[in-house]
């Protein structure tokens, strides 16, 4: 797996990070957002077309998610998800994976 350069955007005195990928060896973020969409849904003991209806987020688009064809789905669409699931954005966030990220900044 190749890191790309993170790309970083001045605001006031602060910087934010816009892209970026985990250190070498580490599952790619894409596919750690599938899987947590999977467990979830699971847990919740609802299918991906429920999660879509309850979430508003268009079927099609989730199911690009799923397959993988959308890279990287815009933080909106992650909240809309959450508020499908029932569960907040940090709740979302907060396993191991996600806590294990490692930005490769230079």
């Amino acid at each position: 797996m190749e890191n790309k350069e993170i790309k970083e955007t001045g605001i006031g005195s602060d910087k934010v990070l816009r892209s970026g990928n985990m250190k070498k060896g580490q599952k790619n973020g894409q596919e750690m957002l599938v899987k947590r969409i999977e467990y979830l849904c699971v847990e919740k003991g609802i299918s991906q077309y429920k999660l879509a209806l309850k979430s508003t987020v268009p079927v099609t688009t989730l199911d690009n998610i799923m397959k993988r064809r959308t890279v990287n789905p815009g933080l909106f669409t992650v909240v809309k998800l959450c508020n499908g699931l029932g569960i907040t954005l940090a709740e979302f966030f907060d396993c191991d994976e996600f806590h294990s990220i490692e930005a490769d900044v230079e």
